[in-house]
């Protein structure tokens, strides 16, 4: 239980629409190792539960570590317990991953109302006690990510202008942080030409200061204006 990572595990399968589409639709499970002393019982139980419907299963000690692993290609279940972690680890997966292909599920002790209320609060789609029963989890999950496969596919994320060969070369320099003079000088390019390409760039993303510059540049998906 210690290792962050995919698990495979057996059971039953995702339904068909789970399954659909290019993302990495799984199940993500933030658990916080059980302290020593405490009775190992929860994260037993929930990864228990867990491994009864068998999608991919990842298994984090952590928020960190979960948000460091997850890709732009991944969508899915979160579910974090609160039993083991805390309240702050649900918030930061929110932030975290605002926006995206995630439904987030907390898993709160018996009548532990104080994190069941700041789940709600943080936007978790749903709370569950645990001890929580095998069918109503499998239940649960299987129809959220059944909700996001039905999501329309996000819409692509557009390609920056197409340069010329000579633009790509300054934009490159622009991007290091370098001066005109010494994109000039490294380029072996007329001071004047290379301001003329710079402007080029800078109509061609629509701004008017290197900082805008490297804020759309380093936002652009699929091609890179620098390949």
């Amino acid at each position: 239980m210690g290792q962050d990572g995919p698990t495979t595990l057996g059971g039953a399968s995702l339904s068909a629409g789970a399954m659909m589409g290019t993302m990495q639709t799984q199940v993500f499970l933030v658990n916080r190792p059980v302290p020593a002393g405490r009775s190992q019982s929860p994260e037993l139980e929930t990864t228990a539960l867990l491994a009864a419907f068998g999608p991919r299963l990842a298994i984090f000690s952590g928020a960190a570590s979960l948000l460091k692993r997850l890709t732009p290609d991944d969508s899915g279940c979160i579910l974090i317990d609160l039993d083991s972690g805390t309240v702050a680890d649900l918030k930061k997966v929110k932030e975290g991953v605002a926006g995206a292909r995630f439904r987030v599920v907390a898993l709160v002790g018996s009548h532990d109302i104080r994190p069941a209320v700041e789940a709600i609060k943080l936007g978790a789609v749903d709370v569950l006690e645990k001890p929580v029963e095998a069918h109503k989890l499998v239940k649960c999950v299987l129809a959220l990510l059944d909700e996001i496969a039905a999501l329309p596919p996000p819409p692509p994320t557009p390609a920056g202008p197409k340069l010329s060969p000579s633009e790509r070369l300054v934009l490159k320099k622009l991007l290091e942080g370098k001066t005109n003079q010494q994109m000039a000088r490294e380029l072996r390019m007329p001071l004047r030409t290379l301001e003329l390409r710079r402007s080029t760039i800078m109509r061609a993303f629509g701004v008017h200061c290197v900082q805008d510059l490297v804020r759309r540049v380093l936002g652009l998906g699929g091609e890179s204006p620098l390949s």
